[in-house]
């Protein structure tokens, strides 16, 4: 998953990555980023920085 992607950007985009991923996977995929939060910059934050 890209760095620049938060884990509430992702959290929030469950029909995009569902779709894509299945919901199995989609839960995986937060769960990992969960997880490893401080790995994310996420755009917002990168943005203001």
């Amino acid at each position: 998953m890209p760095r620049w992607l938060s884990y509430e950007e992702v959290a929030e985009s469950e029909t995009f990555f569902a779709y894509h991923l299945g919901h199995a996977g989609f839960e995986e995929l937060k769960r990992h980023m969960r997880k490893n939060q401080h790995r994310f910059i996420g755009r917002k934050k990168r943005i203001t920085e």
